[in-house]
């Protein structure tokens, strides 16, 4: 579960995505899901910011932000 002070955000270049379902594999929270051979994310709450998808993805197709939420500093 993402820690309470953060906010994660999941960026997905489709234009760069060739389909191959690493990210799907990877993701131990099941945010992604296979939808026409390209991956779409259906629970962006439940991502923890663990960058599996992001490191594991060899066409740098996602990218996850995180940032802290305003006050909560």
């Amino acid at each position: 579960m993402p820690a309470k002070n953060r906010s994660i955000r999941i960026h997905h270049n489709r234009a760069w995505c060739k389909q191959c379902g690493i990210c799907i594999a990877f993701c131990p929270e099941d945010v992604y899901v296979d939808k026409g051979g390209y991956p779409e994310i259906v629970a962006p709450e439940k991502c923890t910011g663990c960058l599996q998808c992001e490191m594991m993805c060899p066409d740098f197709v996602i990218t996850i932000e995180i940032s802290k939420e305003a006050g909560n500093e």
